[in-house]
């Protein structure tokens, strides 16, 4: 390999693996530097001692980053047992707040400023360090949810809880060999990665030409987020240097995207498929499905932006639904406040209920200094105390309830508020958008009853292919006005798309958030009864 290739093939490995991870190649370079005199010069190094530096580097800035992280976070350091994180029940913070009106640009033809997705909501617990840069899309914010990073865009609209990915949280992919197929006929030989799925001892295979179609629908279909980048596919005079990259690059593609997009079905089944003609099928479906979704794009990836029936009745149910969901919403809200009360009124009892055992309890012990026949006072004393822990307890859980009914009320509103302005923006672009063509339109036909037909054929004569319609006819006679038509149908088109893609986001991220607060909420309270059970059976241990 010459030197040209050779550099070109570290600069591949430095935007794959290093600049991927967030950091810049100065740095890199650096600590290359700091191994071994003028280190900093590619040439000096062979393929196999840039791997291991690239591994020696990476590990070095996460420990730096791990470090700098539990000095900024000690309660993250102090609460972090067997790797999750146990927060109180007044660690929650306020709902979401998020980022004001999308705009979009596409193609040049827009000016406006790059769209912004919601921001979500911390889950309720006790700081954690920020997620690696690396991960984060600077239009873009992650949630985080102990080990697993949460990013919810994608075109379904429930998690599916039956999926592979949801049952097995925080994989980790390990590409464990690799090994060249022959091929047939009529196609070239392959690699076939052979990989593990730890903790769970699962095994799949893929070839490279998985994840490049599993990277381009990911592009695709999630543009605003970040995809990591694979290597390119070369020649087989480079494969056996190129194929160890190669593997530390496509393990990376996996263990981000399986925490990002572990809730797409198309990257569900590219770890969970054991059989290849089932995953091949799966492919070609999701590519020819991200073309049908909307009825706005053709194969050729121009967008005809037609107006979709499907879209605007998806646009008027959501509208039409915000005000009875707001009603439920409120009625949840007044039921947990009715709870409060209730859990603070049987507080109470039970506390009455404890001073009736210190009355008993008086009532022993004087009776003790009477007689000389002794009876067992303390009985009675750890009654009261039991009882105290119920009330107390009963109060707390009282308290857990409508913080998380609170929470989830605020959250709601936040979400209803969000949806609304996104699709009151796009109703409002739409009705633009066809007065801006019903212009056009009417320019065209006023210029085009101007001519004669003699005319008319005269200016289409000269074109190539024959003109049937009238309206193949306006566009070869005005061109210029024809395009900007097309244009502005282009860019409703995607816009469009893109919010209808949006409001799908932040419905199936409340969809999560809702069962998240619940099953935290639930949680807390098994806590509190367990807590309580413990600490009220030493009270009547057995000798």
């Amino acid at each position: 390999m010459d030197r040209t290739s050779f550099v070109n093939q570290i600069d591949s490995f430095i935007e794959t693996t290093i600049q991927a991870q967030g950091f810049q190649k100065e740095e890199f370079l650096q600590y290359l530097n700091s191994k071994k005199t003028n280190g900093d010069k590619i040439e000096l190094w062979n393929m196999d001692e840039i791997l291991i530096a690239g591994g020696e580097f990476l590990a070095l800035k996460q420990q730096q980053q791990t470090s700098t992280e539990m000095t900024k976070y000690p309660e993250y350091q102090n609460n972090h047992q067997d790797g999750k994180l146990y927060p109180g029940f007044n660690d929650y913070q306020s709902p979401p707040s998020y980022i004001s009106q999308p705009q979009f640009a596409k193609q040049g033809t827009l000016k406006e400023e790059p769209e912004g997705l919601m921001q979500t909501p911390p889950p309720p617990q006790l700081p954690q360090p920020p997620l690696p840069q690396q991960l984060i899309n600077p239009q873009n914010v992650m949630m985080i949810e102990g080990q697993r990073y949460k990013v919810y865009p994608g075109q379904q609209m429930q998690i599916n809880q039956n999926s592979f990915l949801y049952k097995h949280p925080n994989i980790d992919v390990k590409i464990q060999s690799y090994q060249e197929q022959p091929g047939s006929l009529f196609s070239k030989s392959y690699i076939l990665y052979k990989i593990t799925l730890d903790p769970y001892g699962y095994f799949i295979s893929r070839r490279y030409s998985d994840f490049d179609k599993l990277r381009e629908y990911l592009v695709k279909n999630y543009p605003d987020y970040y995809v990591p980048p694979i290597p390119k596919k070369v020649s087989s005079s480079t494969k056996n240097k190129i194929a160890d990259f190669r593997q530390l690059a496509l393990e990376k593609f996996m263990n981000t995207i399986i925490r990002q997009f572990w809730f797409d079905s198309l990257v569900d089944s590219f770890f969970s498929c054991q059989n290849d003609n089932d995953l091949q099928n799966k492919l070609k479906q999701q590519k020819q499905r991200q073309y049908d979704i909307q009825n706005l794009s053709t194969l050729n990836g121009q967008i005809e932006c037609q107006i979709s029936s499907q879209i605007e009745g998806f646009f008027s149910y959501q509208s039409s639904t915000f005000s009875k969901d707001l009603e439920c919403y409120n009625n949840i809200r007044q039921i947990s406040k009715k709870i409060v009360g209730l859990n603070k009124q049987l507080s109470q009892e039970y506390k009455s209920l404890a001073d009736q055992f210190v009355n008993l309890h008086q009532r022993n012990r004087s009776q003790n200094e009477q007689i000389p026949e002794k009876v067992d006072e303390i009985y009675y004393k750890h009654l009261n105390y039991l009882f105290l822990t119920w009330s107390r307890k009963q109060e707390d859980i009282g308290l857990i309830v409508t913080k998380h009914l609170d929470y989830f009320y605020k959250y709601q509103n936040q979400v209803i508020e969000t949806l609304k302005e996104k699709i009151k923006y796009r109703d409002s672009l739409r009705d633009e958008t066809v007065k801006q063509l019903q212009k056009i339109d009417s320019k065209i036909d006023k210029q085009f009853k101007e001519l004669n037909d003699s005319q008319i054929q005269q200016r289409t004569q000269t074109q190539s292919q024959e003109i049937f319609t009238e309206k193949q006819q306006k566009q070869s006679l005005f061109p210029k006005e024809a395009k900007q038509h097309e244009v502005i149908q282009d860019n409703f088109g995607y816009i469009n798309n893109n919010i209808y893609q949006q409001v799908q986001i932040i419905m199936n991220l409340n969809q999560f958030q809702t069962t998240q607060t619940i099953l935290n909420m639930q949680q807390k309270m098994a806590q509190l009864y367990s807590d309580m059970v413990k600490e009220n059976e030493q009270l009547f241990v057995r000798n």
